[in-house]
């Protein structure tokens, strides 16, 4: 039988197949006795349970109880987010317990939060804490949580607290706590103070102290306002106002109110005013704008962020003068009014901010976006989008610092023996992570938290510098400014190279307390917007998803991707058959008064797209493959900060991977069945367990659904948690016996001539699981989240334990190399038809078969320790000792061969130290539990 012809192989494996039903994907042939299935509905992977407390342990009599849900409620009862800590282990998770003293009895420290000191000793600070599973909300006028400086005896002063992120069960995750405080004028201006966090059942007022004139500013439909005008003359306005009847307003969503601050959101539109033009019509709107508002308690300092966009649409509804897409718009300038007596500040004064200046009948503009010179009009095409940040401030009062008053603010929960932290309670990003200290890791002279801020404000003051001025290094800010967009990366949207790629971002930030890498955060994501032309909204704010588009027949009428120009047609490019020009664009032609960015010829139907990095429709919006450049960053800012207009960001990227991942029907194009969740099921069943083309782009997408799932809505969760089982669904239909499901054919792998894996997507996969079982089925589906952590570990066992696991020694990178990991490409299945049958298959290729040249010589080694730090999170009941678990004890011998927790922990640092090949992010959460389990030293 050795001699029979490949075909024949082929078809005898097929045949085995459907007779064994397929039983050498879940025969029970693991390579190691915990990794076979439980029972189904009973987990193998929570952990033990945890050890009845000592009377010391125990919660304090006095402490506060946590409301429990009434009969009936929906409410389920929270579990931890990971598995609690065995006896042997540290118990840093465990929240502190202290005896109250005499003017303490109702309430007991939980936390530290750090603070640069402002430049205006009276104002609101806040920031976000991860919390217990027994911590609860409480209803109006009562908070749980109050704070105080450090030092002082006083009673606390009560917080408002708001919700960030929930558990898969619905709990509190992380929560955003804010309070008006007066500081003694002998603390010194950017200095680092704390704040003690209590928590107890306090008092609090149901809504900030505001003078009269910040309480009344936006309480009219006369308020503060957006204006612009077209190359005829005619002026659209949209007034930022509480009052439904503003101009071009329609919706406004109160997000939070309580002493320290009340912060709503107004969307809208910019809508003609005035009598029209002689020399024109007007368009029926121009630009969709989205403005969130936050007004500080005890001042008239007030946050304004800003979205403003050109992907209005009403999907497959009935449209309206405010919601039809324009295709290209061109427009003189962006300008904001504010009443005399009021100012706005800036933390980016780029080339195209324009100056304050009186104008008539008492108001002060600011053009947010000045005029080009010569009469040129500045171009926004379709679905593109800018974001903009200020503060507003009656001209009498104390000017913020620099970053503003949001930044201004800012604080950042700190560690410390048994308090609520990043670095104690896992709840950082949808996996659930927990985040490492970096106290003795030294630079430059400096140590600690005040190292890691020096490198982080260099990097800020980097990316200000380039903001400010316009230029661009030719790197990662490969453009310069093009009017409103000064975008971040290259032009192309799946431009190659690991470069901001990673599982967790703002790591840095958060341990230092670092405003300025806060900061430099939001620069990052106003650059990745100015360059993610994808925006798709309602007129109402919404992003316009798969709900929004499907018919009156339930079906997406267009085969969408979130990479090429594969968009909803009345969003496509003129040149690439979209709706023919307005009659503005050809009067901006007629006149010659394009921007200086504006090249190439996409306005005509013969015409092509520019290719030149000073043109701005050569930049693409960054494809699926790569999302996380943008998403990462929009995590950091919710989880860090709970910044609403990057939470809204979110739920959009994650609104448009579903639209594209979709699990119902839609219209495909001629030459494809398309790439939906319905597709790609249909698929798999086809020929189960032989794996499918699921990569990066899915892991990526999964990772901001289940980000989303964490910060959504109710309802929003309830419409997406049939989506996520039909995800788990497929994972395990198309799994191949190895746990793997990424199986495909390219080019530049292996010189085509096998279906093969890519390690490195495969670790990212790895990732979405994770992701699903933290934020979605831990403790509510056993079912699925066994599915999910069985995928997981035999995956993890077929990459680090079996024949794909290698050593790699010699030339690479410019010089000798010596390294461990599974292969960076492998052979998992013959070229062809899905019917190919895997190699895994053994009774079909027998015991670790790869072909000749199925593989690539080296091994990947920047995204192998969160897959094995999981692993052993998943099994960390199978050895008595924690340290002894062995996807612990593999990753000593993964990666550049380290052999000891102490020097995977110097790589770490070095890591850190040199900013150019940071992989920190990929390693954080790893050494996190090191620390935990008190290998390395925190």
């Amino acid at each position: 039988m050795q001699n029979l012809p490949k075909p024949l192989w082929a078809l005898l494996g097929l045949w085995l197949f459907v007779a064994l039903g397929v039983v050498a994907a879940q025969d029970g042939k693991d390579r190691f006795e915990d990794l076979r299935p439980a029972r189904p509905g009973a987990s193998r992977w929570t952990g033990p349970k945890p050890a009845a407390p000592k009377p010391e342990e125990s919660e304090p009599p006095t402490a506060p109880k946590a409301p429990q849900p009434e009969q009936g409620s929906s409410e389920a009862s929270p579990t931890t987010a990971l598995p609690v800590p065995s006896p042997a282990e540290p118990t840093a998770l465990q929240p502190l317990v202290q005896q109250p003293n005499a003017t303490e009895s109702k309430w007991h420290k939980v936390a530290e939060m750090d603070w640069t000191v402002g430049s205006r000793p009276s104002l609101v600070v806040h920031g976000t804490l991860p919390v217990p599973p027994e911590f609860r909300l409480l209803g109006p006028g009562r908070t749980p949580l109050a704070i105080r400086p450090r030092g002082l005896t006083t009673d606390p002063i009560p917080a408002q607290v708001t919700l960030v992120t929930r558990t898969s069960t619905g709990a509190p995750s992380v929560v955003e706590l804010g309070a008006r405080v007066e500081m003694p004028p002998q603390i010194q201006h950017g200095s680092h103070h704390r704040f003690e966090v209590f928590w107890g059942d306090f008092a609090c007022a149901t809504e900030p102290l505001l003078p009269t004139g910040a309480k009344t500013l936006f309480a009219t439909p006369d308020g503060p306002f957006l204006r612009t005008e077209d190359v005829f003359g005619n002026r659209y306005r949209f007034a930022i106002t509480q009052d439904p009847a503003g101009f071009g307003v329609t919706q406004i969503n109160t997000l939070q109110i309580g002493p320290s601050c009340h912060q709503w959101k107004v969307s809208g539109v910019l809508m003609p005013e005035g009598s029209p033009s002689a020399l024109g019509a007007p368009l029926p709107h121009m630009m969709g704008v989205s403005a969130y508002v936050t007004q500080w308690g005890g001042s008239s300092h007030t946050s304004l962020d800003l979205r403003i966009h050109n992907g209005l649409t009403a999907g497959s509804h009935p449209r309206t003068a405010m919601d039809s897409p324009l295709g290209s718009v061109y427009w003189k300038s962006i300008d904001l009014y504010l009443p005399l007596g009021w100012t706005s500040e800036v933390s980016i004064a780029d080339p195209f901010l324009g100056a304050e200046a009186e104008v008539e009948n008492g108001w002060k503009v600011r053009s947010l976006v000045k005029a080009l010179p010569g009469g040129k009009l500045h171009l926004m095409g379709p679905q593109a989008q800018m974001v903009r940040r200020l503060t507003l401030r009656r001209t009498q009062h104390s000017p913020c610092a620099r970053v503003g008053a949001f930044v201004e603010g800012l604080m950042f929960c700190q560690p410390g023996l048994g308090l609520w932290s990043w670095f104690s309670l896992p709840a950082y990003f949808p996996q659930m992570a927990l985040l490492p200290t970096l106290e003795h890791w030294k630079s430059d002279g400096r140590q600690g938290a005040n190292a890691v801020e020096a490198r982080l404000a260099a990097e800020r003051d980097r990316n200000l510098q380039f903001l400010r001025s316009g230029d661009k290094d030719g790197n990662l800010i490969y453009g310069g400014v093009m009017g409103w967009s000064h975008p971040r990366g290259y032009p192309h949207g799946g431009a190659v190279s690991g470069v901001d790629i990673g599982f967790v971002e703002g790591h840095l930030a958060a341990w230092a307390a670092s405003q300025a890498g806060y900061e430099d955060l939001e620069f990052l994501h106003r650059m990745t917007v100015a360059r993610q032309p994808d925006a798709q909204y309602t007129a109402l704010g919404e992003p316009v998803g798969v709900q929004g588009w499907r018919d009156a027949n339930g079906v997406v009428p267009f085969d969408f991707r979130t990479n090429g120009y594969m968009v909803p047609p009345e969003f496509q490019f003129v040149c690439k058959g979209g709706p023919a020009p307005s009659e503005q664009v050809r009067e901006v032609l007629r006149r010659n008064l394009r921007p200086p960015y504006d090249i190439g010829t996409a306005h005509d139907p013969k015409g092509e797209l520019p290719r030149a990095t000073e043109a701005l429709f050569a930049w693409m919006p960054h494809d699926d493959q790569h999302m996380i450049r943008h998403t990462k960053n929009l995590k950091a800012l919710v989880w860090l900060g709970n910044d609403p207009l990057a939470k809204d960001d979110l739920m959009h990227a994650s609104s448009l991977f579903r639209l594209m991942f979709s699990e119902g029907p839609h219209t495909p194009v001629s030459w494809s069945a398309g790439v939906t969740l319905r597709a790609f099921l249909a698929w798999a069943a086809s020929a189960p367990h032989h794996g499918l083309p699921v990569d990066r782009a899915h892991a990526w997408g999964i990772d901001m659904m289940c980000a989303s799932y964490q910060c959504a809505s109710d309802a929003w969760r309830a419409d997406a948690l049939p989506w996520f089982q039909k995800v788990v669904e497929l994972f395990d239909v198309a799994s191949m016996p190895s746990g793997l499901i990424q199986r495909y054919l390219q080019p530049d792998l292996l010189d085509a001539k096998y279906d093969a894996c890519q390690t490195f997507q495969l670790m990212f996969l790895l990732h979405s699981q994770r992701c699903l079982i933290e934020s979605v089925f831990r403790d509510v589906d056993p079912d699925r989240m066994d599915t999910l952590a069985r995928l997981h570990n035999r995956g993890l066992d077929f990459l680090f334990f079996g024949h794909i696991y290698t050593h790699f020694q010699g030339e690479r990178w410019g010089g000798f190399v010596s390294s461990a990991g599974p292969y960076h490409r492998f052979a998992v299945a013959p070229k062809g038809p899905l019917t190919e049958v895997p190699y895994c298959f053994e009774d079909v290729w027998g015991k670790d078969y790869l072909p000749p040249g199925g593989f690539g010589e080296y091994v990947d080694t920047t995204y192998l320790f969160p897959p094995l730090e999981y692993g052993y999170l998943l099994t960390r009941d199978s050895t008595p000792n924690p340290l002894d678990n062995r996807y612990l004890q593999r990753s000593l011998v993964c990666g550049s061969l380290p052999g000891s927790w102490n020097k995977l922990d110097q790589e770490f640092w070095q890591s850190v130290q040199y900013g150019f090949s940071d992989n920190s992010q990929n390693l954080a959460s790893y050494i996190a539990q090191l620390q935990r389990l008190g290998a390395v030293q925190r």
